[in-house]
């Protein structure tokens, strides 16, 4: 496994064939989109969401899926069936052919 921070809240994560970036927002190379699959967004906040910029990759990258909350959600209108919501304890896998989420049990510290 490999994780790389990218600027001020952006992190990689790279495990075998799939790579996840976590929080891309504006203060984020736009480097650390390169070959992604997924993307999470925790929230709506400008240094973990950019929306144009989110926006050019899914554009350019047909396969890259997103998994966010709902606010981030509501504003990817028109590439709705790439998006899926996800909330605190949720899990999902990243190589389904459409995002999906399934709320798992946490331990609790």
């Amino acid at each position: 496994m490999r994780i790389a921070k990218f600027g001020h809240a952006c992190v990689r994560v790279e495990h075998g064939d799939t790579t996840v970036v976590v929080d891309p927002g504006a203060f984020t190379a736009p480097s650390a989109m390169d070959g992604a699959d997924a993307v999470l967004i925790t929230h709506e906040h400008m240094d973990h969401f950019e929306e144009s910029r989110l926006r050019a990759t899914l554009e350019a990258h047909p396969a890259l899926r997103v998994w966010t909350n709902q606010a981030v959600a509501a504003q990817l209108e028109g590439v709705a069936q790439r998006v899926a919501v996800v909330g605190e304890g949720d899990a999902f896998e990243v190589k389904d052919s459409l995002p999906t989420s399934r709320p798992v049990a946490l331990p609790r510290r």
